[in-house]
Parts: structure tokens; C-alpha cells; sequence
């Protein structure tokens, strides 16, 4: 799927298998990404999930809201945490390109 946030800046995430893949493809991350990483999922609602996955590289913690049937989501974290560079975001967005394969 890909999503867009409410400043402009969207992503394209893959969810395959308990692993996540994501790309910026717009906005001033663009081109910046992750793959391979293992996420938790929960179904919480009619066609709406959560998914939050840690990511040690940066380190980033990151939960997504997606709401399917009205095509929005919505994003909580901590980034850099631990450092002195930490910081939060709250943010929400539209989803566009919406795929589902079916296995």
C-alpha cells in the first residue's frame, strides 16, 4: 500500500509473512527505507488493524492504525529513542494503492 501523511510525505509499505518493508516516495525521506522487519498485528476492529514493530537501527518504535473501510491510518512513535535526539510523532494519513494478495 501506499500512504501519504497530511504534510505531503508518503510511504510504501509491504506487510509479507510477520516482515514489513517500507519506502518514503515522497517528501524529504524519499528514497530512505527498511525491509526485513518483523512486526506484531492485531485485527481490532471491522477491517481496521494494528501493527507496531521496533526498529534498532535507528532506534525507532513505531505503531500504525489502519482503518480500511474509510482508507485512513495513523501513525504513533518514538524515534531515536534513548538518545538525545529522541523524539515523537503523531501523525495520520490517507492510503492509497491499496493491494491484498490473497495466499
Amino acid at each position: 500500500m501506499n500512504y501519504y501523511y497530511q504534510t505531503g510525505d508518503g510511504i510504501h509499505l509491504e506487510l509479507n509473512d510477520g516482515k514489513l518493508k517500507y519506502e518514503w516516495i515522497s517528501g524529504p525521506r524519499k528514497g530512505k527505507g527498511n525491509k526485513d522487519l518483523p512486526y506484531r498485528s492485531r485485527k481490532i476492529g471491522h477491517k481496521m488493524y494494528i501493527i507496531n514493530w521496533l526498529e534498532e537501527s535507528h532506534p525507532d518504535f513505531m505503531t500504525l492504525i489502519f482503518n480500511f473501510d474509510n482508507n485512513v491510518m495513523y501513525s504513533s512513535g518514538i524515534l531515536r529513542f534513548g538518545s538525545k535526539n529522541q523524539f515523537s510523532v503523531f501523525d495520520g494519513g490517507i492510503i492509497e494503492d491499496l493491494t491484498l494478495v490473497e495466499k
